[in-house]
């Protein structure tokens, strides 16, 4: 039975229009689902990746020079639709330095991002086909002299098989390095220099809460990082996750998240005959409305989404877990007037 017997008749009727696919715009392809059933068909998918090859080769692209050629073998295209990704801690690009082909990838994404030719160019497109996404700026304006408007670009790491591993004993703390508090071979890959911050767990569900902190050690003149969660013990993995997401924030230059304490300070100077639960109630708002912390409240959100879902929808996104709009996130400091 002829190959074009099995695909449907609305993908049939595209397949007429790629008879000629030299003169044929690459915005009228479809999805990427869409060209990898096509792409099965004799000669369509040579086509396809000719398209690519010539595309990739009068832009300089490496990365797209490869897939394209790659594309060349049946099938490579569908394969390709239909992976995955199961991912959930937000990275950049000095993590991706560190794993093979991943700043490529990045460099790739980003260049199809700023093209912006077609709906293979859209950033539900890129996301689905390459794992990438460009962040949103807030309309806070930058402080400290660093500016967290820049639009990175951002990928995530699977989180589905790190294992908390540091043993408690009959304690109800623990002290160590972070590669002893858990097991993430794809996390220390990308940020090695991880490895050795130190971490703190409280096992506890008195005030539970996380933090992360970069401190000046006065002694050597160098920074030194610390996690520390107060956690009841099963829920310590995710409360770590959070932490782990703003030591990245920190490490990459992406926007921070923020202390609860310093912005309820700030605001009894400011709320002078507010009654203390208003000034609690407001330094939340403005807490939760931090852009850092709307990220890593992402991550720990995504952490049992099943790849299909997590591919289905960008973290940067409503339907992504993300549970404010980049319009309503902000920071603290210049909201705050500091």
């Amino acid at each position: 039975m002829p190959v074009m017997d099995y695909v449907p008749d609305l993908l049939r009727r595209k397949f007429d229009q790629y008879t000629s696919l030299s003169q044929q715009p690459e915005e009228g392809w479809g999805d990427s689902l869409t060209q990898g059933i096509l792409g099965l068909a004799p000669g369509v998918g040579q086509a396809m990746a000719g398209r690519d090859i010539a595309r990739a080769w009068n832009e300089g692209d490496v990365s797209g020079l490869a897939e394209g050629v790659a594309g060349l073998i049946p099938g490579t295209r569908l394969v390709k639709a239909l992976r995955k990704p199961a991912n959930e801690l937000i990275a950049g690009a000095r993590g991706a330095m560190n794993v093979p082909g991943k700043r490529a990838t990045m460099d790739a994404a980003e260049q199809r991002l700023k093209r912006a030719s077609g709906p293979e160019d859209s950033p539900d497109s890129v996301w689905k086909e390459m794992g990438m996404y460009q962040d949103t700026p807030t309309n806070s304006k930058p402080y400290s002299g660093m500016n967290y408007k820049s639009q990175h670009m951002k990928w995530e790491i699977d989180d589905s098989k790190a294992v908390v591993k540091a043993d408690f004993g009959k304690k109800k703390t623990w002290s160590g390095n972070l590669e002893d508090a858990i097991d993430h071979p794809e996390f220390f890959q990308a940020y090695p220099e991880m490895r050795k911050y130190k971490v703190k767990l409280h096992n506890s569900d008195v005030k539970p809460e996380g933090v992360f902190k970069s401190k000046l050690n006065k002694a050597t003149g160098d920074y030194e990082q610390e996690i520390g969660v107060r956690n009841p013990k099963d829920s310590i993995r995710s409360t770590l996750l959070h932490e782990m997401q703003h030591a990245i924030q920190h490490s990459e230059g992406f926007d921070p998240g923020s202390d609860y304490k310093p912005i309820a300070d700030k605001l009894r100077a400011q709320m002078k005959g507010a009654g203390e639960k208003a000034i609690e109630e407001e330094a939340m708002k403005l807490y939760k409305r931090n852009k850092g912390e709307t990220e890593a409240r992402t991550v720990e959100a995504r952490k049992d989404w099943t790849p299909e879902q997590r591919a289905a929808a960008r973290p940067n996104t409503r339907a992504g877990a993300m549970d404010l709009d980049p319009a309503e996130q902000t920071n603290f400091y210049p909201y705050l007037g500091a």
